[in-house]
């Protein structure tokens, strides 16, 4: 049996655009993998936290958002063969200022803990398939904490790919796949959670 950690944000987890609820399972993007992919040989651990950042601390959300913080737990706790990081869009709130690089930097930073860490079952690190989050939209009742973002996050890609490359890493841009719900800027419809299941597919 293989273990596919999908570590990210509330995308990972399944928020439904401009809605205080979860997609069901047979509507989020780890789950539709699993399902992809058969429960014989795959386990797909769905690791999605709402807020949840690459390496910072939310003044107003709190530290247990910041990704680097849980990810050796969750190694640890799920000792995966691979791990699918998807982070990085709520470091674009306006609140951390941060550059497209500063964001990629900070998803480096996680890829780094996965690569170098030593899993107690097969005495092996992970894999890590890095995917680059859509460019987000300024739009709707989220817009305001993402106020000058949208430009920057265009960038992220490129940016992923090269720490990527950087890190010897599987990276995939989902901007290339799927686009957030422009009535909201963040969140995706369900549609996108499954071009980005099928996306995702080839990496394994």
């Amino acid at each position: 049996m293989h273990t596919i950690l999908c570590y990210g944000d509330s995308n990972t987890w399944g928020a439904v655009s401009g809605m205080s609820r979860r997609y069901g399972k047979k509507e989020r993007w780890p789950m539709l993998l699993q399902e992809a992919l058969g429960s014989d040989t795959y386990h797909v651990v769905e690791e999605g936290l709402p807020g949840r950042t690459t390496v910072w601390n939310d003044p107003f959300d709190g530290a247990t958002r910041n990704g680097v913080h849980f990810l050796p737990i969750a190694l640890e706790s799920h000792q995966p063969d691979m791990v699918i990081l998807l982070l990085g869009t709520n470091d674009l709130k306006s609140r951390f200022a941060l550059s497209a690089y500063d964001i990629s930097m900070g998803v480096k930073a996680c890829a780094e803990v996965v690569l170098t860490f030593q899993l107690s079952l097969t005495n092996k690190s992970p894999e890590v398939l890095l995917i680059a989050p859509p460019p987000i939209v300024e739009a709707g009742t989220e817009a305001g904490s993402f106020q000058g973002s949208q430009g920057k996050s265009r960038k992220i890609g490129l940016e992923y790919q090269k720490r990527a490359q950087e890190l010897g890493c599987k990276f995939l841009d989902a901007g290339r796949l799927v686009k957030s719900d422009p009535s909201e800027g963040i969140h995706w419809d369900s549609l996108q959670h499954r071009t980005l299941a099928e996306g995702v597919i080839p990496f394994i």
